[in-house]
């Protein structure tokens, strides 16, 4: 009996830490890993010069950049958990959100991707990229935050139009899309099945110690 009792306590252990798992991190909707990329609908430089190609890379793809790139997005991913506070990482985002309503205890980031250019040697010598991107998760839009070079700036040219992001920036690195979590729905995905599986399985569990414990306590007696 008594082995097992310690077999089921083991597999109550096993459930709890996949829920911990799959608890969504500090500021963000739910872990960007779940994200797939935003698709690039345009990706336009004001100099026609420009041979620069974007590339968008998921947070869960952030292994397929190269170490640098990595290191930013990862820190950038860093920052996000720790703070509770999405405002203020900016002083004229912050500013928005008051002029706007919203409470920052509601803020959180749906989205935290890369987005680096290749195939120009030059591009210093050209001017900004406007940029469209396609993705799932603009519900309750509020504002994008770019980190560039250390620091967060605010992106106030960013533009919703249903599933679509446009905006024009003259530097590239991460990006993180800030959302009201009160009007957002985050997308669906497969993931969400996993829930499930723990919570039958936790109950199941949790109905066995009952019933292993109920005839334990009977052969003491």
């Amino acid at each position: 009996m008594k082995k097992i009792l310690i077999f089921l306590l083991a597999v109550v252990m096993l459930a709890t830490l996949g829920v911990t798992a799959f608890a969504e991190p500090g500021s963000f909707v739910i872990s960007p890993s779940k994200n797939k990329a935003p698709e690039l609908i345009d990706g336009s430089n004001n100099s026609h010069e420009c041979t620069a190609k974007l590339v968008i890379t998921a947070y869960a793809d952030r292994y397929t950049l190269s170490d640098e790139k990595r290191a930013i997005i990862e820190g950038a991913y860093d920052q996000i958990v720790a703070t509770e506070d999405l405002a203020s990482f900016n002083a004229d985002f912050a500013k928005y959100v008051k002029d706007n309503g919203y409470n920052p205890e509601d803020l959180a980031v749906s989205d935290l991707f890369d987005v680096s250019y290749y195939s120009c040697e030059i591009h210093n010598e050209h001017g900004a990229f406007t940029i469209t991107l396609k993705t799932e998760t603009l519900n309750g839009f509020v504002g994008l935050l770019h980190l560039n070079n250390g620091k967060w700036e605010y992106i106030d040219n960013a533009k919703v139009d249903g599933d679509k992001l446009t905006f024009v920036v003259d530097e590239l690195s991460p990006f993180a899309i800030v959302v009201d979590t009160n009007n957002h729905k985050p997308p669906v995905t497969g993931d969400n099945f996993n829930w499930w599986i723990y919570v039958a399985l936790m109950v199941v569990s949790a109905a066995s110690l009952c019933v292993v414990g109920y005839k334990l306590k009977k052969c003491e007696d």
